[in-house]
């Protein structure tokens, strides 16, 4: 199952939001675990990414066993690891099906009010729904890149798919 969807919900001044049932519903089946541990952490928009938490934990074993000493005299890896890495955070749904975004990771989203919940396939972005917004239309300006783009994610599927 692929996380999909937009869905609006609203953020109290605690800093808490539902998640959206269709996207729990997603969550559950890809999860081992019950209940399912998800991670939340800052993205390179001015998102925040969520995983489920074993998913999460392949990613970072994956990339750890790819690591080769000298990147970490990589400027621009050190840096990534940093604004990524550093900021994942496990959190947990509350009885009323909510979770808690710590204010670090609402302020660089800017989430304030409501989130935009946004199915992604493996992963579920949210976003402040006024900047999701804008930046859809802003890619939707540039048609030909996008249809360039499309080809070239359809060349490189690979085969069976």
């Amino acid at each position: 199952m692929k996380f999909r969807g937009e869905f609006e919900h609203s953020l109290d001044q605690k800093g808490r939001t539902a998640m959206p049932a269709p996207l729990r519903d997603v969550l559950d089946a890809r999860s081992s675990e019950n209940p399912p541990r998800i991670m939340l952490l800052r993205w390179l928009d001015p998102c925040l990414r969520l995983y489920v938490a074993e998913e999460w934990e392949a990613e970072e074993e994956r990339v750890e066993a790819s690591h080769d000493d000298l990147l970490d005299l990589d400027e621009t890896y050190a840096t990534l690891r940093r604004v990524i890495f550093s900021s994942a955070t496990e959190v947990s749904f509350d009885k009323h099906n909510r979770i808690l975004i710590r204010n670090s990771l609402r302020d660089h989203a800017g989430l304030d009010g409501s989130v935009m919940w946004v199915g992604q396939g493996r992963y579920v972005e949210l976003w402040d729904p006024a900047t999701w917004r804008a930046s859809i239309e802003t890619a939707l300006h540039d048609r030909d890149k996008l249809r360039k783009g499309l080809r070239e994610m359809t060349r490189r599927r690979p085969e069976g798919q």
